[in-house]
């Protein structure tokens, strides 16, 4: 039995990150741009252009999944670079964290959370300096 069809229709947009026919469908749309270019170079712009679109919301939704999964890996990972002798006093990593969340609208968890969820970053709290040691150095806002 073979598949044959007059229209062929794709579906770019996804509701979940990662969905396999949304990623397949702006395969789809970057080759038809390609092959259509040469005879109709603004429909190719427009279908590349739709294509980015949806691939761009695609990643929102997977660093939306990802934020609800854990907030203060994807803070480490956006605003702070790890340097193993480095050290940050914790009220002032919890400032830029709470600003962070604060920027994206997220609720924060409390600082002795916050503090727990450093910990299981691998990075290390010294009592005597009330810094969290190990990596971290907050950087600018991206």
């Amino acid at each position: 039995m073979s598949l044959e069809m007059k229209y062929f229709v794709v579906k770019p947009g996804s509701k979940k990150p990662g969905d396999p026919h949304a990623i397949a469908s702006r395969a789809a749309l970057r080759a038809y741009a390609d092959e259509i270019r040469r005879h109709d170079s603004l429909m190719a712009l427009s279908l590349e252009q739709w294509a980015e679109k949806e691939m761009n919301y695609d990643a929102l939704l997977q660093r939306d999944r990802r934020l609800a999964l854990d907030p203060v890996a994807i803070f480490f990972e956006e605003r702070c670079s790890r340097m193993a002798s480095a050290f940050v006093g914790l009220d002032h990593l919890w400032a830029a964290y709470t600003t962070w969340c604060d920027n994206i609208d997220l609720p924060f968890t409390d600082k002795d959370n916050f503090l727990e969820r450093c910990l299981k970053q691998g990075l290390h709290y010294d009592r005597s300096k009330d810094a969290v040691v190990g990596a971290v150095v907050v950087g600018e806002e991206r």
